[in-house]
């Protein structure tokens, strides 16, 4: 009996020491477990804080180029880490540059952004607004509009990198590793006369060899530049986005202008406001970086006061004055020569005005229509000789 009693308390402690090791190898596996949950939870958090995700933005809207065709953007430009910029830049009569750029913009100030391209994209220069030099950018693309210059078609198409960097920058100086170059794509004729040059902005050392395309986006963070090269390795889509709209010419003889911008001093004014009680007004636009230009001012002075006797006017635009140095640098001028009559921001709504030999003079009748053809380069008699003309039409 005592044997029996034994062997059953023995049982009893083999089943409880086997109970107790089985629920304290579990306790000592989900301890650590329990203690890494925390520090998991936080790596997570500091990850997701890194990466921001992109900020729900609307489709950006097509553009409308003065120039007879749309800039629309497929279905990958949208919704992007960084944003799409396009600057119109003049370049000549009937002929002018529009730019892609890819900004890094943080995404708390990309609406703001987006504002500020509203405003500076119905301005023309060749200058890059003051806003965009806040971020890092770059180029991506670059689309020459040009009309009847079969000749500057052909140019374009056919220019090699090293004619490129010598005729543009006169050729770089040994401490220079290279430059961004563009490097032709397609051209794509519209039926109203334009044809269109696209081209990819590629760098290419001192030498005219091809870098690679990351290097020309040595300017962006790591997480926007990868975004950007997808962008570059895909010009079929920037092709795509040029789309024709109806239009006609403009600054042709005949037809009529009509524009609102503002005085070099920063108030706004419109074309009928300007024109009203003139005959005829001449239209002078220059540049500040024409120095036949700045010498005429004194001489287009005295012309001005010559023509008041005459029902004849004269206005000034300044096609690079948009802002920053070149509009001090027009305001001083304009004072050292004693100019009175006003001076203009150039703008989208005066794409007829820019021309590549400065100065450009246009003759314009009250009502803003064009009276004869434009005066090319600075030309004294040319101003007395085309007024009499433009004179004598209006009547």
């Amino acid at each position: 009996m005592k044997r029996m009693i034994c062997l059953l308390l023995a049982l009893i402690c083999l089943v409880s020491l086997c109970a107790c090791g089985g629920s304290a190898a579990p306790a000592a596996d989900t301890a650590p477990a329990a203690e890494a949950e925390p520090e998991a939870a936080e790596e997570a958090a500091e990850e997701a804080e890194a990466t921001p995700e992109p900020v729900a933005m609307p489709p950006y809207e097509p553009f409308e180029t003065p120039f007879g065709f749309t800039a629309a953007f497929p279905e990958e430009y949208q919704h992007l880490k960084g944003e799409l910029v396009w600057r119109v830049v003049p370049f000549g009569y009937q002929e002018a540059t529009m730019e892609l750029y890819y900004a890094e913009v943080p995404q708390d100030e990309r609406e703001a952004c987006r504002e500020k391209v509203a405003v500076s994209q119905k301005n023309i220069s060749s200058w890059t607004p003051e806003w965009m030099r806040e971020y890092k950018y770059t180029s991506l693309f670059s689309l020459w509009a040009l009309c009847d210059k079969e000749d500057r078609v052909e140019h374009y198409e056919t220019i090699t990198p090293l004619e490129y960097i010598n005729q543009f920058y006169g050729g770089l100086s040994p401490e220079s590793s290279g430059a961004n170059v563009p490097v032709f794509l397609q051209t794509v004729p519209l039926e109203n006369g334009w044809k269109i040059v696209t081209q990819r902005i590629q760098f290419f050392t001192r030498e005219g060899e091809e870098a690679p395309l990351e290097s020309t986006l040595w300017r962006l963070d790591d997480e926007y530049k990868q975004e950007a090269l997808t962008l570059l390795e895909n010009p079929d889509l920037f092709v795509s986005v040029v789309k024709e709209a109806p239009w006609e010419l403009p600054g042709q003889v005949g037809s009529r202008v009509s524009f609102e911008t503002q005085t070099l001093q920063g108030d706004t004014v419109t074309s009928e406001e300007l024109l009203a009680g003139h005959k005829v007004t001449m239209v002078n636009v220059w540049a500040t970086w024409c120095p036949p230009c700045i010498a005429e001012l004194p001489e287009r002075e005295k012309l001005n006061a010559d023509f008041a006797a005459k029902d004849c006017q004269i206005i000034g635009i300044c096609v690079d004055a948009s802002h920053g140095d070149p509009l001090d640098e027009a305001l001083q001028y304009l004072g050292d020569a004693g100019v009175t009559y006003p001076n203009l921001k150039a703008n989208l709504d005066m794409i007829w005005v820019s021309n590549d030999t400065m100065s450009t003079t246009f003759f314009l009748s009250e009502d803003g229509t064009i009276l004869t053809e434009p005066v090319i380069g600075v030309n004294m008699y040319a101003y007395n000789n085309t007024r009499g003309k433009a004179r004598a039409k209006v009547g």
